[in-house]
């Protein structure tokens, strides 16, 4: 919606609307008051994404000898690498960032070493990541990890922060 002096006008959400405007004077004679128009978008902006119900299967694994795909559904072969799950409130870009887990409690600081993050275009709805143990050249070493998951919508708006834990076992 907008306004101006002596004119109001409200659009539907998520349409477009074209405006042509003339003048009658007190004659009633009509003209254009412009030989060109103006069109208005209403595009409301995007909510906020949701990320829901992160798990994964198996939340204990080995490495597999397949690097992490870029794209494709998730593997069934476990206890070989994992498949992150979880639920998406609109098409986002979703980072993943694996963190190390301290091998005991510490004084303030961090809970954990980043190890790695990597991103990934998804739709909304459910989604299966898989996770070999592998991201680019590197092999993560057994130990405990924990993985963050923030997606970011088209309009640059992030979800709150969802994390869980899981283990690389040695081979």
């Amino acid at each position: 919606a907008f306004d101006s002096p002596g004119i109001s006008v409200t659009v539907a959400p998520d349409s477009t609307t074209t405006f042509h405007a003339t003048a009658t004077d007190q004659a009633g004679n009509t003209s254009a008051c412009s030989s060109s128009s103006l069109t208005f978008v209403e595009d409301p902006p995007l909510p906020r994404p949701v990320v829901a119900d992160l798990g994964l299967t198996p939340k204990n694994f080995a490495i597999d000898q397949r690097r992490t795909p870029v794209a494709g559904v998730a593997r069934q072969s476990p206890p070989r690498g994992t498949n992150f799950r979880f639920t998406l409130s609109t098409k986002a870009s979703v980072s993943f960032t694996i963190l190390r887990q301290p091998r005991r409690l510490q004084a303030p600081g961090p809970l954990g070493s980043p190890v790695h993050t990597f991103r990934r275009s998804l739709a909304a709805g459910r989604n299966l990541v898989p996770f070999s143990g592998r991201l680019a050249n590197r092999v993560f070493p057994p130990a405990k990890y924990r993985v963050y998951v923030i997606a970011t919508n088209a309009n640059g708006k992030r979800s709150r922060r969802v994390s869980v834990p899981f283990r690389i076992l040695a081979r």
